[in-house]
C-alpha cells in the first residue's frame, strides 16, 4: 500500500506526468535513477520513454524502493525521505529531524498508506450495513 500512497502523492495517479526536474510518470522516477536501473538490469534497447508506461514505472519504482530499503535498514521514514530527497541528501539527516517539507511528505505518504490498508482487499467479504 506504500506503492499506492507514493503514486497518489507523487503524481496524483497521472501516468503521463513529467516533474519539474524531468521525473517520470506515476512514481515520478528521476531520469538518472531510471538510467541506472536500465544499466543495472541490462536492458540495452530500453527507451527512457517506456518508463512512462504504468507497469514499467511501478516496476522501476519498486526496484528503487527495494534498494533504498536495503540501504536505510528498512526504516520507513528514512526510505521515504530518501525517495523524496534523493539517497545522498537523505543521508545528511541520519541522526537529525527531517525538515518540515520532508516530514510532511513522510507523514502524508504514511497516512495515505494507512487509508489504503483500511480498504477491503480482493477476496475479502464486504458486509452491507444497509438492512
Amino acid at each position: 500500500n506504500y506503492i499506492k500512497a507514493i503514486i497518489l502523492k507523487e503524481s496524483g495517479a497521472d501516468p503521463n506526468l513529467t516533474g519539474p526536474q524531468g521525473e517520470i510518470g506515476l512514481m515520478q522516477i528521476p531520469p538518472a535513477i531510471a538510467q541506472q536501473i536500465i544499466s543495472e538490469q541490462q536492458l540495452p534497447n530500453f527507451s527512457l520513454s517506456k518508463v512512462y508506461e504504468p507497469a514499467w514505472n511501478i516496476a522501476f519504482g519498486c526496484y528503487y524502493l527495494y534498494n533504498l530499503s536495503e540501504e536505510f535498514n528498512h526504516e520507513v521514514d528514512k526510505i521515504l525521505a530518501a525517495y523524496y530527497l534523493g539517497k545522498e541528501e537523505a543521508k545528511k539527516y541520519q541522526n537529525q529531524q527531517f525538515p518540515p517539507p520532508v516530514q510532511n511528505y513522510i507523514d502524508r505518504v504514511k497516512y495515505l498508506a494507512l487509508i489504503f490498508d483500511s480498504f477491503p482487499q480482493p477476496g475479502d467479504r464486504c458486509r452491507s450495513v444497509v438492512k
